[in-house]
């Protein structure tokens, strides 16, 4: 159950995600105010929350709210100016991409509490994973708060440096599209075998997510797995001899696709 009250700044997809996953964990509606320029009406209609369409509205009632920016990073500059002058918040949340704590604490007021959230795409059916960074100032009841409207989206991990946030950025942030990449890998694979699109389609996907889930349930770490699904002289090593030799290995292609990720994050986080 989640206790607190919130005011969402955006609504878009992300933002959609997080609304309807507090909704389903039993945030009342009407403890919620969404701020969105663009879609109140259907925002209105689809979730039944409070909705207004300008800033200025919700000055009034900031109180022990906590506050989520799930605007467009390159928007958020032009959003902040709005809080200066509020007081009594609970935390202030910002979902934006390459915007760092310093920005907010710019513009929001003295001592602000702020949490520097990175969810990434499976939070749209609630099996995200989310990285959170605290400043100084948010207390253990306000991270505990926030650890709640996030766990209604999937998994948290909490970490203690900011920059780490970049970090996480590279892995969980980007990893699912290497996931899909993998995904179209197997059934373009599937398909050069002979087999139908569709066919090789499902194969892909239920091979992939069956896996997944397989690792997320079991005692055992990745590596045992792997080695239980590997009979000696099988097709499965025949496989796998390609996937991990030096020349062609897969291990080396993701630790660079990772790391040049990561210094994306730095470059876009420095502006």
């Amino acid at each position: 159950m989640i206790a607190s009250s919130v005011i969402l700044v955006g609504c878009g997809n992300m933002g959609s995600a997080l609304l309807k996953g507090w909704l389903e964990r039993g945030l009342d509606a009407q403890k919620v105010t969404v701020v969105d320029t663009v879609d109140h009406e259907r925002i209105k209609q689809d979730f039944g929350v409070n909705v207004v369409n300008d800033y200025d509205q919700v000055r009034q009632q900031l109180g022990q709210h906590i506050v989520v920016f799930a605007v467009k990073p390159q928007v958020i500059k032009q959003v902040l100016p709005a809080f200066k002058d509020s007081q009594d918040v609970a935390a202030y949340v910002s979902i934006c991409a390459g915007t760092q704590v310093a920005t907010f604490e710019h513009f929001l007021p003295k001592e602000a509490a702020i949490v520097r959230a990175m969810p990434n795409l499976p939070a749209t059916i609630s099996q995200g994973c989310t990285g959170l960074f605290a400043n100084n100032a948010v207390s253990e009841v306000a991270k505990s708060e926030v650890d709640a409207l996030f766990t209604a989206v999937g998994a948290t991990v909490w970490v203690e440096q900011e920059a780490d946030i970049d970090r996480v950025t590279a892995i969980s942030g980007s990893g699912p599209a290497y996931v899909f990449y993998f995904i179209e890998c197997l059934q373009a694979a599937a398909q050069s075998l002979g087999l139908d699109e569709d066919i090789a389609k499902t194969l892909a996907i239920s091979t992939v997510s069956g896996a997944a889930n397989l690792a997320a349930q079991s005692e055992h770490a990745p590596e045992v797995l792997r080695k239980q699904v590997t009979s000696p002289g099988g097709t499965t090593e025949a496989g796998l001899n390609v996937l991990m030799s030096q020349e062609q290995g897969i291990i080396s292609s993701v630790d660079e696709a990772v790391k040049a990720a990561f210094i994306r994050a730095l470059e876009l986080a420095r502006g």
